[in-house]
This record gives structure tokens, C-alpha cells and sequence, in this order.
């Protein structure tokens, strides 16, 4: 897995950097960061325009509030899911920072759907 590093400029909301710790990062800058972040930027910009809702606190809200939901049923999965699943819903507990929550009911949910990890964009920024 590979990690990358974004430097945004969330005034005029663009990037201003990005690098990742694949092959391609050893060189410099690497444009494949610098594309998802802006298009990251752009869709929030755009949904916002149209909405006048933040695209990321309307999701984060939501996903805060059906959270209890979704563990109580992913909690009745039995067989090889509900193994897989047992690790992620082990970690989950109301005294843990909401971040390492939601990460955790993410990736349970991504194991839950069926997804596989490297179908899906994952970078730290």
C-alpha cells in the first residue's frame, strides 16, 4: 500500500502539491495524486454550488448517524463475512476518536458490500 501527501490551498481551493510513496514519487511530484485531489476538490465545489451543502459534512453526518445501524447488522453476520468482519467491529467502541470510527465502519462496510481494497482509492493526506 501506498502513502501520499497532499498540499492544498483551501482559499482558492487547489492544489498546490502532491507526492506518493509509489515508484513514481521517487522522482517528484506525481500527477495521478495531484488528479484525484482535484477532482476530489472539484466534485465538493460542485455539489456545494448546486446543493448549497457541504458534500463532506452532509456524509459524514449521515454516516454518523446510521453507524449504530450498520454495526448492529454487520454484528449478525455469521460465517466466513462475519469472521472477517469480527476484527473491524472489535475496534469500534464509543470511547474511540470519532476519525479511527468512521474508518473503521468504512472498511467494514467495504469487507460487508464484497468490495476489494485495490478497486477502491486509498491515500493519506
Amino acid at each position: 500500500m501506498y502513502e501520499a501527501w497532499v498540499i492544498i490551498n483551501q482559499r482558492e481551493n487547489y492544489v498546490l502539491t502532491a507526492n506518493c510513496t509509489c515508484m513514481a514519487g521517487l522522482i517528484g511530484p506525481v500527477p495521478h495524486v495531484v488528479l484525484a485531489i482535484t477532482l476530489s476538490l472539484q466534485i465538493k465545489a460542485e455539489f456545494g454550488r448546486i446543493t448549497t451543502i457541504s458534500l463532506e459534512q452532509s456524509f459524514m453526518y449521515n454516516l454518523d448517524n446510521y453507524t449504530p445501524t450498520r454495526i448492529a447488522l454487520m454484528k449478525a453476520k455469521g460465517g466466513v463475512l462475519g469472521t472477517k468482519l469480527r476484527p473491524f467491529l472489535e475496534t469500534l467502541s464509543q470511547k474511540q476518536r470519532i476519525d479511527m470510527r468512521r474508518d473503521s465502519v468504512i472498511r467494514s462496510l467495504r469487507l460487508y458490500l464484497g468490495e476489494k481494497q485495490q478497486d477502491l482509492f486509498e491515500g493519506k493526506a
